[in-house]
């Protein structure tokens, strides 16, 4: 079930994390762990109680952060928000 809006994108990764890439076209915000960055909001959309966002590419849930993850051609990003499983 989709709540809201749902957007599709295409674009050159270009060596950009997937967290340069978000920037490109959304008001990102994040939270500065010791090591990564944490997507918390995407365009008001924020992680709350045991809601968050969901990063998976190409239909695999990645553990890396948005940061630390710079896309292939052809993978196919999805940040889905949803309760933790």
């Amino acid at each position: 079930m989709t709540l809201g809006e749902t957007i599709q994108e295409e674009t050159d990764v270009g060596g950009v994390s997937v967290l340069g890439l978000l920037n490109k076209n959304h008001d990102i915000k994040v939270l500065q762990t010791p090591t990564s960055k944490r997507l918390t909001c995407i365009d008001d959309v924020c992680a709350k109680n045991q809601f968050w966002w969901k990063f998976l590419v190409n239909d695999e849930l990645v553990l890396s952060s948005v940061d630390k993850y710079y896309p292939k051609d052809g993978d196919v990003i999805l940040l889905e928000y949803g309760e933790e499983e």
